[in-house]
């Protein structure tokens, strides 16, 4: 299932757009749909924060968009423990991986 097909069958579902459905997640900006359209045409997945800010949008969790095979079991742990977290401590723990991977490099 790909994440951008399942984010406009949602919303549909939900008689929404996608438009609005990432507005409601992201911002009612149109940087916020530029954004989003940005990822869909690059065939890249959302950072982390601004998944979950999608799948809380939708009423569901990220685990939702992912089957086995593109998201390996290793991660689905991190998924369940990050969906308990709000919007400040999903930054703060953005902030702290960011500054892990730096100090990797």
């Amino acid at each position: 299932m790909d994440f951008f097909d399942e984010v406009k069958r949602l919303s549909k579902e939900q008689n929404t757009t996608v438009e609005a459905t990432v507005k409601k997640a992201l911002g009612e900006t149109q940087g916020a749909i530029d954004q989003y359209y940005g990822w869909m045409k690059r065939d890249i997945y959302p950072r982390m924060d601004d998944g979950f800010k999608i799948a809380e949008a939708l009423g569901v969790t990220m685990n939702h968009f992912f089957t086995e095979k593109e998201a390996p079991s290793r991660y689905a742990e991190i998924n369940d423990i990050l969906s308990s977290f709000d919007d400040v401590e999903l930054a703060n723990i953005k902030v702290m991986l960011e500054t892990m991977k730096n100090n990797k490099k």
